[in-house]
């Protein structure tokens, strides 16, 4: 099976989901690649038993949106895409300013239960340190008013406008990943910025029906790994809220006591990618550093740290094939710099053939 992304000119969004609504044509894989102006990237997936899940998850949320279309009605589905880019002073800064706007935003919505605090507004002129006990309580705010509405609206007890929704959805999502732009940020800014190197990273996402997961089972994360490569596919992270190892690289010990760890549970057809390496060696140091925070920390008393969904990492569906970059400066100077917008992903056989049913 391979994976594939289409690139195409226009602009996009780094400080908020990506959202497109696309007349269904992904089972016309031929006409897709020949499209003037866009640029094509494909991966190899590979014979792991949890891509092969992944695989069958996929296609059968591409079947059902086949099967709705041949209701003959105008149709169109949506996506969702998110990306970070290479972080900068001035970057850091719009962050700032775009999350104390979607704050105010979310306090000022009559379909919020809970405000967040306006003393988690970040500091519009910091260029010091990271606040990162802000950020760590943010992100604890966007999974509460997340669930909390995202419930009500299920239950049919949130009676809200579809443009409000998706209105209060992506300012809420900006909350979310503005948080995660920032928090990669490791104490001083200065120091951070003067040795990171650059990065692009693309998570792609399908919008999902309610009651539609599919759940990871403990044999499930056998493949998970810190390693990594340029080019390597990934299944994306799933479920809302924070996993074991998120919380290490944050140090967010509060929400390992108070029991809101979010393990990567549910199998949806996401994927991430960035162009980055980790040595086994590295990887190994890496997870050593983990155990080692839950040990010093006795996280052990508050989580079953010998269950599998603790594993670190990420389980690797694939390969780049297409593309030989070196690094996220490489891919962003021929694709990003050209082509930045995403104009659609879709999956096919090893000859590029579509694998739906679509008359």
């Amino acid at each position: 099976m391979q994976f594939h992304v289409l690139y195409e000119p226009g602009t996009v969004d780094y400080f908020g989901s990506n959202v497109d609504y696309w007349d269904f044509t992904c089972y016309k894989p031929s006409w897709l690649e020949q499209a003037p102006g866009t640029q094509h990237l494909v991966w190899q997936l590979n014979d792991l038993p949890l891509t092969h899940k992944w695989v069958n998850v996929y296609k059968n949320k591409m079947q059902r949106i086949f099967n709705s279309r041949k209701t003959k009605k105008h149709f169109k589905y949506t996506t969702v895409y998110d990306l970070y880019t290479h972080t900068t002073e001035e970057r850091i800064l719009e962050s700032y300013r775009v999350m104390n706007q979607k704050i105010d935003y979310v306090n000022n919505s009559k379909y919020t239960n809970s405000p967040i605090s306006n003393n988690l507004k970040l500091d519009e002129n910091n260029l010091s340190w990271v606040e990162i006990d802000k950020l760590n309580r943010l992100h604890e705010d966007f999974e509460t008013i997340m669930k909390d509405i995202t419930d009500r609206r299920n239950a049919k007890e949130l009676h809200i406008p579809e443009d409000e929704w998706k209105e209060l959805w992506l300012a809420l999502q900006s909350i979310n990943l503005i948080v995660h732009y920032n928090e990669k940020i490791t104490g001083s800014i200065p120091e951070y910025l003067a040795r990171v190197e650059p990065f692009y990273f693309t998570a792609l996402k399908w919008e999902e029906t309610a009651n539609s997961e599919v759940m990871l089972e403990p044999v499930d994360y056998q493949d998970f790994t810190l390693e990594e490569e340029p080019g390597d596919l990934w299944l994306d992270f799933g479920t809302v809220g924070k996993d074991l190892f998120h919380c290490f690289c944050t140090n967010d010990i509060e929400l390992v006591q108070q029991q809101m760890v979010s393990a990567q549970w549910e199998l949806k057809p996401w994927v991430s990618y960035m162009w980055s390496k980790r040595t086994a060696e590295e990887a190994k140091r890496f997870a050593d550093e983990y155990r080692g925070w839950i040990e010093t920390n006795n996280l052990a008393q508050y989580i079953n740290i010998n269950d599998p969904k603790y594993t670190p990492g990420r389980h690797r569906l694939g390969k780049c094939i297409s593309h030989n970059f070196s690094d996220s400066q490489e891919f962003y100077n021929q694709i990003i710099a050209k082509t930045p917008k995403i104009r659609c992903y879709y999956l096919t056989d090893d000859f590029g053939n579509s694998i739906y049913e679509a008359s």
